[in-house]
């Protein structure tokens, strides 16, 4: 697989997850679509930055190409959804950071609650999109790594995706 801006990448999913900060949780395809919907119509008002790790000045590596966003079935789970969208506008170490697998998954940051003026109106917005970081321990697992060499899902066989299944069951099992 070559780099390619013009590339969608996964975001997040509707998958069940685990994590020690907040317990169980899951979005649905509703929230996804909402997430998407609020991106799309630029309801924050400033593109969205790409980070590493969550760094709190933000520093752009690349950003979240306006309007690309999507909700479609998942890539790498049965029967869940994904959010999608493309990158854009990659600074050289953010693009290296990608192509090379140096930081492999996404994590996005959720403002729950959203409120700015709008035509001298206060109006409140849910599950906004404030930045998506780059890192490799996201809270959000079994997502698409941001590049991926050797498991490219073009050209994954079904036995190939059903031993993959099963090597994860069984991991998950241990």
């Amino acid at each position: 697989e070559e780099f390619s801006e013009d590339k969608k990448y996964e975001l997040i999913t509707t998958a069940k997850q685990t994590d020690h900060r907040y317990w169980d949780f899951e979005f649905s395809k509703s929230d996804l679509e909402t997430m998407a919907k609020n991106f799309n119509e630029n309801i924050v008002g400033t593109e969205i930055p790409v980070d590493l790790n969550h760094d709190p000045e933000h520093i752009a590596y690349a950003w979240i190409k306006p309007g690309s966003m999507t909700v479609e079935e998942s890539t790498t789970l049965k029967w869940q959804y994904s959010l999608y969208a493309q990158l854009y506008r990659f600074t050289p170490e953010g693009k290296d950071m990608v192509s090379t697998g140096k930081v492999r998954y996404f994590s996005l940051q959720i403002q729950n609650v959203f409120t700015k003026f709008v035509d001298k109106t206060k109006k409140t917005y849910n599950l906004v999109i404030r930045a998506l970081a780059l890192t490799n321990m996201p809270v959000i697992k079994d997502m698409a790594p941001t590049f991926n060499e050797v498991l490219n899902s073009n050209h994954t066989t079904d036995m190939e995706k059903t031993l993959a299944e099963l090597e994860a069951q069984h991991a998950a099992t241990l």
